[in-house]
């Protein structure tokens, strides 16, 4: 058993070094804070707000905690496993997803090879999405029911009831459960078509087999109701979407920029796959278009669905290159090698890890303002504080209740007019210091380089208290 380690176990090894070296970098992502916030409200509150109680701007407003389960497993990881936990729920998250997508790809392409080579260009292209996010959640049921729907296509009813099962859990956890509906839709619809146009292949359900798809679906949306939000949370990613106060302002929505060198790698995948798809000379599986035409649109769309192009999309381009590539002859695993590589990417993997359980202690002191918040405690400086909006979700981690902010990564809550402030005031528009005095903050933390400090220095009601060559700390005057 141990004697014949194989390329697949290898290649999980690198897999685990990925997931390791990503795992061991600083956090800078500036969600983290206020998901474990939530996370830790809810935990010790016994309950799931639904108006806003940390913002001094929003107090009261209505809140669709449409994240809250994944929220609470991540601040419960903290909680007995500090930085470790939650780097654990990660791992097995990112273990799960990429097992599925191997076992997908395999069962398309019928090649172990091929295979692990695909799966690791995708687990490589999607890293830059592994962060500590309720959709590392979404990902897992993203991935669960691609292989649920695949195995039902091959004539595997069993698990398909597993669908409404798994709905349960995605509702609660993220909001791209819509996406699973979506997925469903797709093989109902492809499965409908009883005789392909040209270059494409039929592959009709069975009457029974319709039958069962579309109630799975009726069931999967009924489950949607099953959360705290009940209806609110269906019609969520719909005004999500709909606000462009989200979609034109904040970078995960907006579409992907072509000039910066990480997303022509993805436009290099995207031409790619159509060329694969224009170059294969089978027919085409309708469903395999279907996957193609949506999720190259969504990941268009919005940078952050690229990485769901890459988990639906790399299988269907796994099959196309198993028509054109022929398998290989030689099928000899050279074992020593294989324990030679997991070997040495074991311990690369243990150096790589991060050497202290402490979260407070890896983060990005560059992107933060620790020494900003660190004052604040050590003068024990209560008030509320108009803050840069990426430091909302810091402020709240650390400095809630004593310090109520103006604004964190919550933007649905703030989209209809804490925002388009914010950004006025920010911006220097004209009258943006009378929007700034009618919310009345008592504090102000923002970034050193900002636009605002150079209006605030002039301002006498308005005093430096601390400043770094990260931010800066303003408090009104007295008197």
């Amino acid at each position: 058993m141990f004697k014949k380690l194989k390329l697949q176990h290898t290649a999980g090894f690198f897999l685990l070094l990925l997931f390791s070296l990503a795992a061991g970098q600083p956090i800078s992502d500036t969600d983290i804070w206020w998901h474990l916030r939530v996370g830790r409200y809810i935990w010790q509150n016994s309950m799931i707000p639904g108006t806003d109680p940390f913002s001094f701007s929003n107090m009261g407003h209505l809140w669709i905690t449409h994240e809250w389960l994944s929220e609470v497993i991540y601040y419960l990881s903290y909680q007995y496993g500090n930085l470790y936990g939650l780097v654990t729920v990660n791992l097995l998250l990112l273990c799960l997803v990429f097992t599925i997508l191997y076992r997908i790809t395999v069962l398309r392409t019928g090649r172990p090879f091929m295979s692990i080579v695909l799966t690791v260009v995708a687990a490589v292209l999607s890293s830059p999405f592994w962060v500590y996010r309720p959709h590392m959640f979404g990902y897992a049921g993203f991935m669960a029911y691609i292989y649920i729907l695949e195995h039902y296509k091959k004539g595997r009813s069993k698990l398909l009831w597993c669908l409404p099962l798994i709905m349960v859990f995605w509702v609660n956890a993220h909001g791209s459960y819509i996406i699973g509906l979506v997925l469903i839709g797709i093989y109902l619809v492809s499965g409908l078509v009883k005789k392909g146009p040209g270059g494409t292949e039929a592959e009709p359900w069975t009457r029974e087999q319709a039958r069962n798809l579309a109630f799975s679906l009726a069931a999967s949306f009924a489950i949607t109701f099953l959360n705290p939000n009940t209806y609110k949370m269906v019609i969520y990613p719909f005004f999500t979407i709909g606000n462009s106060n989200i979609v034109d302002k904040i970078n995960e929505w907006s579409s992907p920029d072509f000039h910066e060198p990480v997303f022509q790698v993805f436009l290099v995948v995207v031409l790619a796959g159509f060329l694969l798809t224009a170059v294969y000379e089978g027919r085409h599986r309708i469903s395999d278009l279907l996957l193609l035409a949506a999720f190259t649109g969504l990941a268009l769309f919005a940078v952050r669905n690229i990485a769901l192009y890459l988990f639906a999309c790399t299988p269907v381009l796994g099959y196309y290159l198993s028509g054109l590539i022929r398998p290989r002859a030689d099928h000899r695993q050279y074992y020593a090698v294989n324990w030679l590589l997991a070997l040495v990417i074991a311990f690369a993997i243990f150096i790589s890890w991060p050497a202290k359980n402490d979260l407070s202690a890896h983060q990005d002191t560059s992107v933060f303002p620790a020494g900003a918040v660190k004052y604040l405690a050590e003068n024990r400086i209560e008030g509320d504080i108009f803050n840069d909006y990426n430091w909302g979700g810091y402020l709240l981690w650390y400095r809630y209740p004593d310090n109520r902010v103006f604004i964190d990564g919550r933007t649905d809550i703030y989209a209809d007019r804490v925002f388009p402030d914010y950004l006025k005031v920010m911006n220097l528009s004209p009258g943006n210091m009378e929007i700034l005095e009618d919310y009345g903050p008592d504090l102000i933390l923002i970034k050193t380089g900002a636009a605002l400090n150079g209006i605030l220095i002039k301002r006498p009601e308005w005093k430096v208290i601390y400043s770094d060559s990260i931010s800066v700390i303003y408090k009104r005057a007295e008197g």
